[in-house]
């Protein structure tokens, strides 16, 4: 009772944070946690003992059929086809390893916050990175249509920017991508400012060793629980604003996240969190006793990676809750520079862990914070029947498009080096990911039509097996300190 106390408490909080952002196969011999891991996979089939690589298990008839090649899934994926309680088998094709054909043991997952891809890597291809970049010439108009070209920031923090979902429909603008100044006056340009591989040596490097995606995306255009609530569930229930679900509702759909599909596979899992974390929202699954020795800090990931203890799944997260300048999810008035240093760390950690050689580290973002990329969002599937819920004024759209682009770093000793990924993704695609690897069903119709992020890896070679040195973040902890006294 007491525990579940303490989370009541969390959700007021996190109700005050909610609140103040709207208003701004080639694998080692296996150990006997990688065979409990493998079992768990295997225990999730309805008989088909006898199905090979390039089938899938029908439980309608506990046989074994053969799986379509990759060109027909892509299709059937593009056209929706798939829905909740797909599994990976039947939705990618045959060409691409499922289950216990993905070596991976150990899942690191990081969210950080409000950055588009451009405002990071917008200047990639000047610092060696074959993307798809700002354009030459790429401006926004201002409220007079005066444009206002992008340009390299040398500010390190600002003022927040506008990222509700009525905002961000306007700065996309039916593909336009020209309202990310206007939605954001006064001083609107801010906006339109991005860092480039001489301010962010930390990502940029990581990005031409391993592997990055430049067409990725959050999961709705929207503010960051929404998104959020996209990364635990595949959907957000219909939420639109930037404010907490009523309880009753994930109360409701408690079997409907991720990690309560992680234990219905027996797959175990752990969140580090460094104040806040959207698990916490689900109230009634995350206080049970059997969860309470899993909701722990980041020092505890130090700790487990450092002994090779890292759970099979491990949610990483940095400081959510609103802070000042210091705050390492990078939200504004945050600044990359800590942000940067923080996952470096955490990488670092996992690089030196027992556990590296079979494990990957997936960093993403919940949504883009209101900041300029030039890419028009692909259309999406629609997660579930029930439609958003709209304030008077608010911009009329569903769920079925994707978000605005977001920078994805993938860094596993199977990683091909510098490789970078167009195949169009969003957020749900993580999640698809570890439901791919463990068997496990999607949760959503969104979820079940995602690619997987398979193209990342080559699973025939570890080219990491020994990790490379990581180029070190710049030392910014004056620029932090004066970022802190202005805000």
């Amino acid at each position: 009772m007491a525990r579940k106390a303490w989370f009541l408490m969390s959700f007021a909080f996190l109700s005050a944070a909610c609140g103040a952002k709207a208003a701004d196969t080639a694998a080692d011999s296996a150990t006997a946690d990688d065979a409990a891991v493998d079992a768990a996979v295997d225990a999730t089939a309805t008989g088909c003992a006898a199905c090979t690589p390039s089938q899938f298990c029908a439980p309608e008839t506990a046989t074994c059929q053969d799986r379509v090649d990759e060109a027909t899934a892509a299709g059937q994926r593009t056209g929706c086809a798939f829905t909740a309680g797909a599994k990976a088998d039947r939705t990618i094709g045959k060409e691409w390893p499922v289950g216990n054909a993905i070596p991976i043991q150990h899942f690191v997952i990081v969210m950080m916050e409000n950055r588009s891809f451009d405002s990071y890597f917008g200047a990639g291809k000047q610092f060696g990175l074959d993307v798809d970049g700002i354009p030459a010439g790429a401006s926004n108009p201002d409220a007079t249509g005066k444009p206002v070209p992008a340009f390299h920031t040398t500010q390190a923090c600002i003022a927040d920017v506008a990222h509700g979902w009525t905002q961000v429909h306007k700065q996309v603008n039916g593909g336009k991508m020209d309202g990310f100044v206007t939605t954001n006056d006064p001083d609107g340009e801010r906006a339109m400012g991005h860092f480039d591989g001489s301010d962010l040596l930390g990502y940029y490097g990581a990005a031409k060793l391993f592997g990055i995606s430049d067409n990725h995306h959050c999961s709705v255009q929207g503010p960051t629980w929404v998104n959020r609530l996209y990364f635990a569930s595949a959907t957000s229930f219909g939420m639109t604003a930037n404010k907490l679900p009523p309880m009753d509702l994930l109360a409701a759909h408690a079997d409907q996240l991720i990690l309560a599909q992680l234990d219905k596979a027996g797959v175990d899992w752990r969140v580090y969190k460094t104040d806040l974390s959207e698990y916490m929202l689900y109230v009634d699954y995350i206080s049970q006793d059997a969860n309470s020795n899993r909701l722990l800090s980041v020092d505890d990931f130090f700790a487990d990676a450092a002994a090779g203890t890292l759970p099979p799944v491990s949610f990483v997260q940095p400081q959510l809750g609103t802070g000042d300048a210091s705050r390492t999810d990078e939200h504004p008035p945050g600044t990359p520079y800590s942000g940067e240093a923080w996952t470096h760390k955490i990488i670092t950690a996992l690089m030196a862990s027992p556990n590296w050689k079979d494990s990957v580290y997936i960093q993403t973002y919940d949504e883009h914070g209101g900041f300029y990329d030039h890419a028009v969002p692909p259309p999406a599937c629609k997660p579930d029947a029930i439609a958003p819920q709209l304030a008077a004024g608010d911009v009329q759209a569903d769920f079925d498009a994707m978000g605005i682009r977001v920078p994805l770093l993938i860094i596993s000793p199977w990683s091909k080096q510098g490789y970078v990924s167009h195949i169009a993704t969003e957020n749900t695609s993580v999640l698809r990911l570890v439901e791919a690897r463990f068997g496990m069903g999607a949760m959503t119709a969104r979820d079940a039509n995602a690619w997987p992020l398979l193209d990342f890896f080559d699973f025939s070679q570890r080219s990491f097996a020994s990790p490379p040195d990581l180029p070190v973040p710049k030392s910014m902890a004056d620029v932090i300190a004066a970022c802190v006294t202005k805000f």
